[in-house]
């Protein structure tokens, strides 16, 4: 105890309470009973403060012992300045287990403004003894939308989703609000993150604008010195590493339309036609932005032509044809990219009456990167299906030994746990989970309704293997659309099942092989035995005659 300290016996009468983190008090009448037994373990701290004294610390004791209506309370008299009650205030706070951090970051944002200096967080973070990170995650959470404050404080989101949402400028915050108002299934951490990720966190790598260019939007300046670079935040996104990105998603496509401004105010001045939107969303592929769709009618200028053995590029053939009458068009892809295009016919036709011909027919083919869409697509669904194979064999398996040993994993998931998955669970796992067990799905609230009933009727066993099924299918399917393989999570429970996934895989497409030659073989009987049929009317009918 400091030398400057006093102990003291205080009237409640003179004790008032002013500025508490704590917002919510619990557990009182534990504590009167608590102390009417034992008495008061530990005093409460207290500082001088006009006729009176202010509580620092210990006002659930305070209100603890006004219920057991005691005339005064043991104390420590502690000399304080408002800044030090204010820093004894969040310590004391930041020790109970209980502590909310939305109130925290309350507390944290009043003790950031008694500081002064180049590096508040840091100055703040060592006086509560936390890291720098804690503190500027934390004070984050005072910037939240209000209704992704309200899904945080009434627990329908995590405190990582939370982090994950503050960290977004208050626009983007308004967007991503919007989306979860409509779409429950979107607030599980993984499905915020992937969310964030793909929309509001971007690689400048892949900006269509010059980052170093201060003058683009001069308000803006150039992206290198930017605070909002995840490479200068690394306090606030110590999960981004120095991976050169910008996370105010806003700012970003101020300086993409910017840049596309400045793009057509050459081309204008060039004299080279500007596509529109409608013919520019028709022309590139939505799978790979910055690539044009298998069915575009253009073709870019810097591309290759395809049939030319030299493989040179449309712009080349078209200069060595000098013929100026087919237009160059400049269009924007959906991320923002410009590109200088041709009509493909009015090329073709330009290069051969320039003399140019090839020993095999121009032909429209994929370039490199829409074969890696389309593969990509390809490989997203075989994902998909083997996930579903894992996900069947997991559970046969687990209805198996729980079967056989119905204590097993069953005293642990109990009905608690599987209530608690269903009603609160992932909503996209919810549906996901309907479809593979052939439940009539509509919306999220149907969807519980019916899966409860479900698992309602089924025995220990099988309650325990949907308990699994759902834990497993939180984040699984967001990580399907994502592009992602099979999720690891769900390789690891396989192999602590006993399962070998690679084995399942073979068995599956096997039986998935033989299903649909047997379905093919089904259809062409059907078709034998309608034409037998038909024979037969038409011999009836001849017979009567």
């Amino acid at each position: 105890m400091p030398e400057t300290d006093r102990l003291d016996t205080i009237g409640l009468d003179i004790l008032k309470v002013g500025y508490n983190p704590r917002k919510k008090f619990t557990g009182i009448d534990d504590l009167a009973a608590s102390m009417r037994e034992s008495g008061l373990t530990a005093r409460i701290i207290v500082r001088p403060a006009g006729s009176g004294f202010e509580i620092v610390d210990g006002e659930r004791r305070f209100r603890a012992a006004r219920q057991l209506k005691w005339n005064a309370i043991d104390a420590i008299v502690r000399d304080l300045d408002d800044d030090a009650a204010l820093t004894q205030k969040a310590i004391a706070n930041d020790q109970r287990e209980d502590v909310h951090p939305l109130e925290q970051a309350e507390c944290y944002a009043r003790l950031l403004k008694t500081i002064t200096g180049s590096a508040p967080i840091g100055a703040l973070a060592a006086r509560v003894g936390r890291s720098a990170t804690f503190v500027a995650q934390r004070l984050r959470l005072n910037d939240l939308d209000p209704f992704i404050r309200k899904l945080y404080a009434d627990d329908e989101i995590s405190l990582v989703a939370a982090i994950e949402c503050a960290r977004l400028p208050t626009e983007q915050q308004k967007e991503l609000a919007a989306e979860l108002k409509r779409d429950t299934w979107l607030r599980s951490d993984d499905a915020i993150a992937d969310k964030i990720r793909r929309t509001f966190i971007l690689r400048l790598k892949d900006a269509p604008f010059q980052t170093g260019d201060a003058q683009l939007v001069k308000d803006a300046g150039a992206c290198g010195p930017c605070p909002k670079r995840g490479a200068n935040a690394l306090t606030l996104f110590p999960d981004i590493g120095k991976e050169d990105v910008c996370t105010d998603a806003g700012c970003y496509q101020r300086k993409v339309d910017a840049h596309w401004l400045a793009v057509k105010r050459e081309a204008s001045v060039a004299g080279k036609v500007i596509a529109d939107e409608k013919k520019s969303e028709a022309w590139f592929d939505r799978w790979s932005p910055g690539n044009l769709a298998h069915s575009a009618p253009v073709v870019k200028l810097d591309a290759k032509h395809p049939a030319d053995p030299k493989g040179r590029t449309w712009r080349k053939l078209l200069k060595a044809a000098d013929d100026a009458s087919v237009a160059t068009i400049v269009a924007r892809d959906p991320s923002g990219g410009a590109h200088e295009l041709v009509d493909r016919k009015l090329a073709e036709k330009a290069i051969k009456a320039g003399g140019e011909s090839f020993a095999k027919p121009a032909s429209r083919t994929e370039d490199a990167s829409q074969k890696a869409a389309k593969k990509l697509r390809d490989a997203a669904a075989n994902r998909k299906q083997q996930t579903r194979d894992l996900m069947s064999a997991i559970v046969f398996q687990v209805e198996r030994k729980a079967l056989d040993s119905p204590t097993w994993l069953v005293s642990v998931l109990g009905d608690l746990l599987l209530d608690n998955l269903i009603t609160r669970g992932d909503a996209d796992a919810v549906q996901q989970v309907c479809m593979r067990r052939d439940i009539p799905h509509k919306d999220a609230s149907a969807d519980r309704k019916a899966l409860k009933k479900h698992a309602d009727e089924l025995t220990s066993s099988k309650q325990a293997a949907l308990a699994i099924e759902l834990a497993l299918a939180q984040g699984a399917y967001w990580s399907w659309a994502a592009g992602a393989g099979v999720p690891a999570h769900m390789v690891e429970a396989a192999k602590a099942a006993g399962l070998d996934p690679k084995k399942i895989k073979t068995e599956a497409a096997e039986a998935r092989k033989i299903a649909a030659k047997a379905q093919a073989l089904h259809a062409a009987q059907s078709t034998v035995d309608a034409e037998v049929d038909k024979i037969k009317k038409t011999a009836k009918k001849g017979a009567r005659r």
